[in-house]
């Protein structure tokens, strides 16, 4: 599995008077117990699009921990009805897919 800032994150916008992170969306992160220095994951240029990439990325660390959950009870559920057996595979698959990507480099 790939290491990676522990969450929370947040978002913060940038009131640097620098380049290149004037104006910008910041993702910071959490590390052991205080926030990170410097705190920046990444950084997105602000508009109203990036403002909404910028909260999707931040949320990933929940996310991460909703699939590896969602993971773990699509495992233990069973039943007779083949078709329901079926949609709980297809859904495994999808979140297995999206652990992969989020944990492999």
């Amino acid at each position: 599995m790939s290491e990676h800032t522990p969450g929370p994150w947040r978002i913060s916008k940038s009131d640097w008077a620098t380049a290149p992170w004037r104006d910008a969306v910041i993702i910071e992160g959490d590390i052991e117990g205080g926030w990170a220095v410097p705190p920046e994951i990444c950084a997105l240029y602000r508009g109203a699009e990036q403002e909404a990439d910028a909260r999707l990325i931040a949320a990933a660390p929940e996310m991460l921990e909703a699939l590896r959950r969602a993971d773990e009870l699509l495992g233990k559920m069973t039943t007779d009805d083949v078709l329901v057996s079926l949609d709980i595979q297809n859904a495994r698959v999808v979140v297995g897919a999206a652990i992969t990507k989020a944990t492999q480099p």
